[in-house]
């Protein structure tokens, strides 16, 4: 009966587990975490639509930020997929490729903040594809 539904929800483009690109950009943020002494990430596979739902609306909507193109804000967003007590961060990124993304997230100490938070115990990620552009990157966290 469970592989009826993950075929179902792969039809919709839901996809279980990070993708081979997701895992290397989550493999990227734990290696920068690790080399602060800091513990793992643990991928969660509902933070993971988050964030893949909103480079998709990033992508389609050709806008750049926090907020979705309906106007919601990243609070509002977040907690449509985790508890709204939970401590939560985001990062968005648009670069050639994930890794020049990472390098851009982890240079800005804002994002860098995100990324090396000890407070966060979960991540998960969203990449687009865009022509002409390169990756459109959503990290998002929660602890």
């Amino acid at each position: 009966m469970a592989w009826i539904l993950i075929i179902a929800l792969s039809f919709w483009g839901f996809t279980p587990g990070p993708t081979p690109q997701e895992q290397h950009l989550i493999d990227l943020i734990n290696h920068a975490r690790v080399a602060r002494h800091l513990p793992t990430l643990i991928f969660s596979q509902t933070l993971a639509e988050c964030a893949r739902l909103h480079s998709r609306d990033m992508k389609l909507h050709r806008f750049f930020g926090h907020g979705s193109s309906r106007g919601e804000s990243f609070e509002r967003r977040i907690t449509l997929f985790v508890r709204p007590t939970a401590v939560t961060g985001e990062n968005v990124a648009i670069a050639g490729d994930v890794d020049a993304a990472e390098r851009a997230l982890l240079a800005s100490p804002d994002h860098r903040a995100n990324i090396l938070d000890p407070r966060f115990k979960y991540v998960g990620v969203g990449i687009e594809t865009e022509a002409g552009i390169g990756v459109v990157v959503t990290e998002d966290f929660s602890g």
